[in-house]
């Protein structure tokens, strides 16, 4: 049923997010969400726990690889914004943000996020193909306030840089591949690989985490395999076409605004595409398809791409004198 409930999210912020102040209102809630999610973690001491080597932080996400995976799109927003606010107080609060956001990304000790927060930076170098010199401002203020935040919690440092010990996900990842080989074409159904991945654990090839396959089920940490799994070949083409095709429209979206000479409206669709990318990235280890924020990212590409085609429209319409009329 998450499906259907994502698909009503789609439809609804695609049919609503139809004005250039909806669409900045909706980005700066996704980065307030975020916020929200560390601050909590700060105001119940998990933060200061996690940075002096305790549990590891996953503020009110539960989950500190999902947190990681959520607030680095919400940081790429915020720095987006960040550069197109004109009030003093504006820039001091997102400014603040991307500090609380980082330091939670830090001490969520996550390697998938880690790997993401990389591809966020080559991503954004990308496609700001005209801005890079802000990017790699943006770049070094982030590094610099996670280098510090690493100082003092060298735990985390730790585990992000150790690879020694996967927990189990190269495991979960053998199965899954086992599973969708045996199944290639529809894979074993929607959810059913906690069901059906027991089956395929005596199969040759020595499996060390064999209880978190048979006596405590877990998904595969892979979304792209999870969805090849019990999707199979067409599950997992028709997720990755439907994905490329709203990155398009975002890209599209950014290339009118800037044509239009709206560069403010450029850059929030081109970090809407970036922060898309990143949660992208961090679903290599992780299986959240049905992640709502994901979704909510998907839908903002064609939102936008309505607004700057109506934007174009009018202009072709309306003299120049008469639009600033």
């Amino acid at each position: 049923w998450h499906w259907y409930v994502l698909a009503l999210l789609f439809v609804v912020v695609v049919t609503t997010a139809t004005t250039a102040r909806a669409l900045r209102l909706i980005l700066a809630a996704f980065v307030i969400g975020a916020v929200a999610s560390v601050a909590i973690g700060v105001l119940d001491g998990s933060l200061t726990s996690a940075i002096d080597g305790g549990a590891r932080f996953a503020g009110s996400a539960g989950d500190p690889n999902i947190l990681a995976a959520s607030i680095i799109p919400a940081t790429v927003l915020a720095a987006a914004l960040l550069s197109e606010a004109r009030s003093s107080l504006v820039r001091g609060l997102f400014l603040g943000a991307i500090v609380m956001l980082v330091a939670g990304i830090v001490a969520s000790g996550s390697r998938g996020g880690a790997l993401a927060a990389g591809v966020t930076i080559v991503a954004a170098f990308i496609f700001f193909k005209r801005r890079r010199v802000e990017v790699a401002a943006v770049a070094a203020v982030v590094l610099g306030i996670a280098a510090l935040t690493f100082v003092n919690a060298p735990g985390a440092w730790e585990r992000v840089t150790s690879f020694d010990d996967d927990n189990g996900r190269s495991d979960l990842w053998t199965v899954a591949w086992r599973v969708g080989e045996d199944e290639p074409v529809t894979g074993v159904g929607l959810n059913n690989f906690v069901v059906h991945s027991p089956d395929y654990v005596r199969e040759p090839g020595a499996l060390e985490y064999v209880g978190l396959i048979v006596d405590d089920p877990h998904l595969v940490h892979n979304t792209y395999l999870q969805l090849f799994a019990e999707g199979g070949v067409v599950g997992l083409a028709l997720f990755l076409g439907f994905v490329g095709a709203c990155l398009r429209a975002t890209k599209l979206a950014a290339d009118r605004f800037e044509a239009q000479g709206e560069r403010s409206l450029g850059t929030l669709a081109r970090a809407a595409m970036v922060a898309t990318i990143s949660m992208l990235a961090a679903m290599v280890f992780l299986s959240t398809a049905t992640d709502k924020r994901l979704w909510l990212l998907l839908a903002l590409g064609p939102a936008l791409l309505a607004v700057a085609s109506r934007e174009r429209d009018e202009a072709s319409v309306w003299p120049e004198s008469a639009r600033l009329w």
